[in-house]
């Protein structure tokens, strides 16, 4: 018993010691890991305060050019706008009824960036935040356009930056944990008068706060609301500088080389207002990008990605009921009350209007132009409602391609379509992919 006795002390004693040590190296590790946000050093604390589960569910979705007081220049632009509140409100009703894991907003969220237009936003957002779903979200031109960065990140920082557990010191830039082994990468470069930059400052806060991930094995997501992979026919700048002036992020080449050395695969963006599925190959494996399409156009959708495993990933492309919105909260606005007719005519309206203001001087019989104009919108349609994957080569043995092919050299459409007629086309609405 004695014995007995004097093994239990010792195990007492050793169990006492390696408790002892354990606080000590926990505290070091802290002291170590825990520094001030802005400085692009990682707050380990931010990280452990979410439990990670499966399946994990993120809603996605960009460009609601939301403001207060409705104007001209919103209608012109799509005639949707006219109800641009009643949109948000749909949708924020819809994220609370999914009650997604965390809701990523791609940028220009607000039309003009005035303090009461992000405020409006900031209300309904700390709302579904209150409720469970993380709120992560790009800015981009539009969201500037009354505001400061450091205005933004003041009014925001209830909402998203205090949760951050990094913030860039000189851009909106900054890192989510949605999970201790998921994060989300926000960036935000400077736009300067022809082009969007990241800055050396912002790589190398990028490269250590990656570091830390990739040392911790934990996921990124980056997302941004300018896109990554460039676009171009066969090297034709005349496109490249229509198409991607203010699109693409300019020393995009170092970024998607980085991305590669960390293993981020996945790639969120807006701003071109249309839904576009795009894939890099790198040498060790393909980066895919996912344009997110304006919520206010046509067919006004959003994403839904669901996180199968660490790695394996889903996304699908769901239809925003608006129309059921409007009777749940007895609107009886016929536009509201029909809005995917109402919504589908609005965006054959515009780009009836947009074409024919395009081919109006061009040198062409009237029948040649008629079929230009209804080629044209019949292309746009179809890839609004990701029909163009199964319809692309049927539209490029049609005359009409070959009418605007002769025109494209001066023509901004032209372009265009050249690029979607001859780039591969892929299902934009549902996808599945294995993370690096």
């Amino acid at each position: 018993m004695k014995v007995i006795n004097q093994i239990k002390t010792a195990k007492k004693v050793h169990l006492l010691w390696l408790a002892v040590v354990a606080v000590a190296l926990f505290s070091a590790v802290l002291t170590l890991l825990v520094t001030e946000r802005a400085s692009g050093k990682v707050n380990i604390d931010k990280v452990e305060s979410h439990p990670f589960h499966q399946p994990y569910t993120l809603m996605v979705s960009s460009d609601f050019h939301y403001q207060r007081n409705i104007g001209d220049n919103h209608t012109m632009v799509m005639g949707q706008m006219l109800y641009n509140h009643e949109i948000v409100d749909a949708f924020f009703s819809t994220v609370a009824e999914k009650a997604p894991d965390a809701l990523l907003l791609c940028g220009d969220n607000t039309h003009a960036g005035y303090e009461e237009d992000h405020a409006d936003l900031i209300e309904s957002l700390t709302v579904l935040k209150q409720q469970g779903t993380d709120v992560v979200m790009a800015f981009g031109s539009h969201d500037l356009v009354n505001s400061t960065k450091d205005e933004i990140k003041a009014q925001y920082a209830d909402l998203i930056f205090a949760d951050a557990v990094s913030v860039d010191a000189t851009t909106l830039s900054y890192i989510y944990p949605v999970s201790a082994e998921l994060w989300i990468l926000v960036l935000d470069p400077f736009i300067e008068i022809d082009h969007l930059h990241l800055s050396s400052e912002t790589l190398e806060w990028m490269i250590s706060s990656l570091e830390h991930a990739r040392e911790n094995h934990i996921q990124v997501i980056a997302m941004s609301h300018y896109g990554v992979t460039p676009s171009q026919i066969n090297n034709n700048e005349p496109y490249s500088e229509i198409i991607e002036k203010y699109a693409v992020i300019d020393n995009n080449d170092r970024l998607l080389e980085l991305f590669e050395i960390y293993n981020i695969s996945l790639y969120l963006s807006g701003h071109r207002h249309k839904q576009l599925l795009k894939k890099q190959q790198m040498p060790t494996g393909t980066i895919y990008e996912l344009i997110s399409n304006t919520l206010m156009n046509y067919p006004n959708i959003y994403g839904e990605i669901d996180i199968i495993t660490e790695k394996d990933l889903s996304y699908h492309a769901s239809y925003l009921d608006v129309s059921g919105y409007a009777k749940a909260h007895h609107l009886n606005n016929p536009d509201l009350l029909s809005f995917s007719t109402f919504s589908r005519k609005s965006f054959l309206d515009q780009a009836n209007k947009s074409i024919a203001g395009t081919t109006e001087n061009l040198n062409l019989s009237g029948d040649d132009r008629a079929e230009m104009e209804d080629f044209a919108v019949r292309v746009l349609f179809s890839f609004a409602v990701n029909e163009f994957h199964e319809q692309q080569s049927k539209f490029k043995r049609e005359p009409a391609f070959r009418l605007w092919k002769n025109q494209y050299l001066a023509y901004g459409y032209g372009f265009y379509l050249e690029h979607l007629l001859t780039t591969a086309a892929y299902d934009n609405n549902n996808f599945s992919f294995h993370l690096n």
